[in-house]
């Protein structure tokens, strides 16, 4: 990832000016258009190494990684888990750790919609091309954001983060900015010019929200070991719905609400050749 020094003094002194008022933003989540990424004008945006000026952006020996299927589907919902490996020295109360993530296209543009789920994650500075995360997000090391690809989706999109590795000691001060990007294929589907089949697909989750108890529908194109996984917000691994070999057609898997907590779950269906996720809210 680039970041454009030439525009440094002018960003660090406007975070000096504004600086009681990002001071306090800061463990809450970043401010919007601060994780590297282009600009429809040809830029690049700034990171928070502007304000977190102790050390020069990636000069830690930690970093920010981002993870995600090896395809996408047009109109597909799938996970992209960010950590931040944190090596800096605590001075307050313990490590924390912080990230801002968007998908965009090279020109800048930004590129289908990002999720988030107000526990652990947010949309930044109220604009929704930005995720980053929350204060109770900022005690987590690794945060799950899902992002749904447009039906009209382009070959490929190319993710942008930026980490904040910070020290725990509530200043701009001592902490280590890290940044990353991730780009991914869209993936082919059959089509009269003969591209290969979709191994697999999520046709519905529904109902969804769900009270009681709500199906996974998924297709498979021909037989193949599968495994269904229910996770958590924030990537964790909550159940196994199903794991073992399916034959190819329609195939349901359940997801009861006994002992589930309310909130934001992840549903991924996986095979050898592919992998899809969905979004799925328990509500009481």
């Amino acid at each position: 990832m680039r970041f454009v020094y030439g525009f440094a003094g002018v960003f660090l002194a406007l975070g000096l000016v504004l600086y009681p008022l990002l001071a306090l933003s800061f463990s809450s989540g970043a401010p919007a258009t601060f994780n590297g990424g282009p600009t429809t004008d040809g830029g690049f945006n700034p990171t928070c190494v502007v304000c977190h000026g102790s050390f020069e952006l990636n000069s830690g020996d930690g970093s920010v990684s981002i993870e995600a299927p090896a395809s996408f589907l047009p109109g597909e919902t799938i996970d992209i888990i960010v950590t931040v490996e944190n090596t800096t020295p605590p001075a307050g109360g313990g490590n924390r750790q912080g990230f801002e993530l968007s998908a965009q296209l090279p020109d800048g543009t930004h590129v289908g919609t990002l999720g988030f789920d107000n526990v652990f994650t947010q949309i930044a500075s109220g604009n929704e091309d930005y995720v980053t995360h929350t204060s109770a997000g900022n005690e987590l090391s690794t945060w799950t954001i899902p992002w749904t690809a447009p039906v009209d989706a382009p070959d490929a999109v190319t993710f942008y983060a930026a980490g904040n590795a910070a020290n725990g000691d509530g200043s701009l001060s001592d902490d280590y900015i890290y940044s990353s990007t991730l780009t991914v294929p869209r993936a082919a589907v059959a089509n009269e010019d003969g591209a290969a089949p979709l191994a697999a697909r999520i046709e519905s989750v529904y109902p969804n929200p769900f009270v009681a108890s709500a199906q996974v529908a998924y297709v498979l194109e021909q037989a193949a070991p599968v495994t269904v996984t229910l996770y958590d917000g924030v990537g964790r691994v909550v159940r196994v719905l199903e794991d073992g070999v399916r034959g190819a057609g329609d195939h349901t898997a359940r997801v009861e609400a006994a002992g589930l907590a309310a909130g934001v779950y992840f549903v991924e269906v996986r095979t050898p050749e592919a992998r899809m996720s969905r979004p799925l809210t328990l509500g009481r």
